[in-house]
């Protein structure tokens, strides 16, 4: 076998290097390595060709209160780090149309805001309403975590059947879902301001309705807590639609490291959402059921929108795989100190795939799917064999690669394929330092 193939770089001229009168004499490892550079030039045509199928449009200037492109940020906090970016889905960019996503995130002390919205794609300008409830949400949650009392806090540490920890998690529940009322006041200020400029009203030939700043809206709060010497965290999160909110623990079994802390929305028909401006969402008694709440150990937490959600479903547990492709792409790092499971000989090369923005432009993915499929392996043995997630990273690989992570995030959240995936994307990314 020569360097090249156990590189996995294969030409078009070198997909088959097996002839028919070879056959009889080959062995079985000679075929499956022919299949194997067969299907991954496949992979790399049926993604060059797709992708030129998809036309980029920049928005058009008459639009009123235009997205950029794209947002992304980063944060250093004590032991750890918030990362955050959202794109232009291709669709959008196929049809020259605005990105619908937002996020905001916060430091406020000890505790860490995760916000993110999607507005409604039928809706024109649902994009100003995804922003207006997650600026509002946040700079309430902002003033008012900050004013609780440091005993209702200590009641967070209380033993988890103990009253005064549910008196805690009651107090903390409240000021979170009176965020969410003031996401949604936000958004009825908003359609207040714009209702009558003509601006607005030419571009959808119709009186404006609230409706057209529908958004959905999700948002976690975080504290770190000391349980006896133990570090846990507590989390309180709210979801009005569709995405997830989630966490992640490095360090527990396979099957308890994902927890969901959110139940998608559904609308009244079948692929249809609720959003914020839905009637009876924001009641409070509707956003009591809504309220989850967790306490235990964690790696990370992620809150995202369904461009990033839908594309790994069923979310149980294929946000784990979420999270190890943030790992091969450079945005998280894997801990390969525990790691279990042996090096494979060949380690796929990841896939260069061309930017929809620009297809002269090529850009490296890789996906711990092609990595099971190629080695054999499921998601479990994955997951625990750290050292092979750490060595495919694209940290070991790509040249091109940004030196922030937010960037990382944002070049990597632009440019994977999933079949059927060309909606908005938008992450939001808090993670603790391995302990």
């Amino acid at each position: 076998m020569s360097n090249k193939e156990k590189e996995g770089k294969y030409s078009e001229d070198e997909v088959i290097d097996i002839e028919p009168d070879e056959l009889l004499s080959a062995t079985e490892e000679d075929i499956k390595e022919s299949m194997d550079r067969l299907s991954v030039f496949n992979e790399l045509n049926i993604t060059d060709k797709t992708a030129s199928l998809w036309q980029y449009k920049p928005v058009s200037e008459d639009e009123p209160e235009i997205f950029e492109e794209y947002m992304s940020s980063e944060q250093d906090i004590e032991g750890g780090r918030i990362t955050a970016a959202r794109v232009r889905g291709k669709k959008h960019k196929h049809d020259g149309t605005n990105c619908d996503d937002w996020f905001e995130y916060d430091v406020n002390g000890d505790w860490k805001i995760l916000i993110a919205s999607d507005g409604a794609g039928s809706r024109k300008f649902s994009r100003i309403g995804a922003k207006a409830a997650c600026t509002a949400a946040a700079a309430y949650l902002r003033d008012n975590l900050d004013n609780a009392s440091e005993e209702d806090k200590a009641k967070l540490s209380l033993p988890l059947d103990d009253s005064g920890f549910m008196e805690g998690c009651s107090v903390f529940a409240n000021i979170l879902q009176d965020s969410v009322l003031k996401a949604k006041e936000a958004v009825e200020a908003a359609f207040d301001e714009r209702k009558t400029q003509f601006r607005y009203l030419d571009l959808v030939e119709r009186d404006l309705e609230l409706k057209d700043l529908a958004c959905t809206f999700l948002v976690c709060i975080v504290l770190p807590v000391m349980v006896g010497e133990s570090k846990e965290y507590f989390a309180a999160a709210i979801q009005i639609g569709d995405g997830i909110i989630c966490s992640v623990d490095r360090n527990s079994p396979f099957e308890k490291a994902l927890r969901l802390l959110s139940v998608p929305d559904s609308g009244e028909y079948s692929g249809e959402t609720d959003f914020i401006t839905s009637e009876n969402q924001t009641k409070k008694e509707s956003l009591m059921g809504k309220t989850k709440i967790m306490r235990g150990k964690s790696s990370a937490f992620m809150v995202m929108t369904d461009g990033v959600a839908d594309d790994y479903f069923p979310n149980s547990p294929e946000l784990l795989r979420l999270y190890i492709d943030l790992c091969l792409n450079g945005i998280s790092e894997a801990d390969d100190s525990t790691s279990e499971g042996e090096m494979p000989e060949i380690i796929p090369d990841p896939l260069t795939h061309p930017w929809v923005n620009d297809n002269d432009r090529k850009v490296m993915c890789q996906y711990a799917k092609r990595i099971e499929e190629r080695t054999g392996c499921d998601l479990e043995t994955l997951w625990k064999n750290t050292a092979l997630i750490k060595k495919a990273s694209l940290v070991n690989s790509d040249p091109d690669l940004p030196a922030e992570r937010k960037e990382r995030l944002l070049r990597w959240l632009d440019n994977y394929t999933e079949r059927g995936s060309f909606d908005d994307r938008t992450l939001v990314l808090l993670e603790f330092d391995q302990e």
